[in-house]
């Protein structure tokens, strides 16, 4: 081998490196048309202790929200030495979170989720020692907790359809299975108060023992959808149903798309998990979930889109980039906003560290290269990414922070906002 061709190949080398690092720097500021700016993290909760663990496990990923002056979150941890459900708001306008608000009022609560509603107010529901509960809270002030109808439950998601009026969909424990159940949460008066519908079953299209976990729930023109994981087949699904205005759910149909078996000797199928719903501009639905077709690389992060008024989701479409292929995602969710804005949200450690990343779908229907968040990103593990956006167009996100293995975890927050 000559000398010219060992330098030819160095130059290409060089010139690849370089143009890879260039393209890594502008997907650090910008993507496409669309730049982000975010805000330096600050803590949610100040308490910071060993052995304290804070948990963002909602169901369909609802761990905070937005209402017309304030962000939120509700997450679970174990100071007090039991797992209990705990809300601190942030006036858009403070540069801190006031001191965290216990809701739960049991033994044992886990897996809250949270929806804004108006006036400033926010439904938050959550499992409470083997039962699904639901309470208002307006500035630290709490109302009456609510037990929701249906018996052994929980894996609760909400959402908000009017502002004083939600949809909660949960996992319900019967006949040695578990089904999704849904009710409807209406505020009564000028106070706290909250009342529920009975609780009513999504799927009667299998009347054997069902496996249904995990359900999320969105509200657009085609009405009310629910997505789950469902184990019918053999290997975990996601089904998803939809009920228009006063008319009875749909027969579920599969949403992750089911390619040919490769094996009959191990499993029956690929998996899928925890589906993550939500509403966009023009009354459409998105919802994102972790698949696992491609199972050499651990999960993967799709997405599918209904468009108008019809129950059927569109084609699958992977969410990250090729840079991530190699690797698993974890813990994805989705936002929608009226202006059409629709960004996903995971973590994966293609860095060689546990970091958040984003996604969002350009104007030609594809979605943008990865973006790392910064204030997200770098030395310790970055996991358990929620999202809401407000009416002012801001993204508001939080996660759980760990600097080792053996530190202890915290709750960080940043916000930003899509130029476009």
């Amino acid at each position: 081998m000559d000398n010219s061709y060992r330098l030819t190949r160095c130059a290409q080398w060089v010139l690849g490196v370089v143009l890879l690092q260039y393209a890594l720097l502008g997907n650090a500021q910008s993507n496409g048309q669309t730049s982000w700016t975010f805000s330096n993290s600050i803590a949610v909760s100040n308490l910071r202790r060993s052995k304290v663990f804070y948990h963002l496990e909602s169901s369909g990923r609802k761990n905070i929200a937005a209402s017309e002056k304030s962000v939120a979150v509700v997450w679970e941890d174990n100071r007090t030495g039991k797992s209990a459900i705990y809300f601190a708001t942030k006036p858009f306008d403070n540069k801190k979170f006031d001191p965290p608000v216990p809701v739960s009022t049991g033994n044992e609560a886990v897996e809250p989720s949270m929806t804004a509603f108006s006036d400033d107010r926010y439904l938050l529901a959550w499992e409470q020692d083997g039962s699904v509960w639901s309470r208002l809270v307006k500035a630290g002030k709490l109302g009456t907790p609510l037990k929701l109808d249906g018996g052994p439950g929980g894996q609760v998601s909400v959402t908000s359809t009017d502002g004083k009026t939600a949809y909660a969909v949960w996992s319900q424990r019967a006949r040695a299975g578990q089904r999704i159940l849904i009710a409807r949460l209406s505020a009564v008066g000028p106070d706290l108060a909250l009342v529920s519908s009975d609780a009513k079953e999504i799927d009667h299209s299998n009347k054997d023992r069902k496996n249904q976990f995990y359900p999320s729930v969105a509200v657009a023109r085609v009405g009310v959808v629910v997505a789950w994981e469902d184990r019918r087949a053999g290997h975990t699904q996601i089904l998803y149903s939809c009920a228009g205005k006063n008319q009875a759910f749909s027969r579920p149909l599969v949403l992750n798309e089911q390619g040919p078996k490769i094996s009959s000797q191990y499993g029956s199928g690929t998996g899928a998990a925890r589906p993550s719903l939500a509403a966009v501009g023009g009354g459409d639905i998105v919802a994102v979930w972790s698949d696992k077709r491609d199972f050499r690389s651990g999960y993967d992060v799709y997405s599918a889109f209904i468009r108008g008024s019809v129950c059927r989701f569109g084609p699958n479409i992977k969410v990250q980039d090729e840079f991530g292929a190699a690797i698993a995602q974890w813990h994805p969710s989705v936002i929608g906003d009226e202006a059409n804005l629709v960004v996903a949200v995971w973590g994966d450690d293609r860095n060689e560290s546990a970091d958040i990343w984003l996604s969002w779908m350009k104007g030609d229907g594809s979605w943008s290269d990865d973006l790392g968040v910064p204030p997200a990103s770098g030395d310790g593990d970055q996991s358990h990414p929620a999202m809401t956006i407000d009416h002012r167009g801001k993204l508001h996100l939080v996660w759980v922070s760990q600097d080792s293995p053996s530190a202890a975890s915290q709750l960080r927050y940043t916000e930003t906002e899509a130029k476009r």
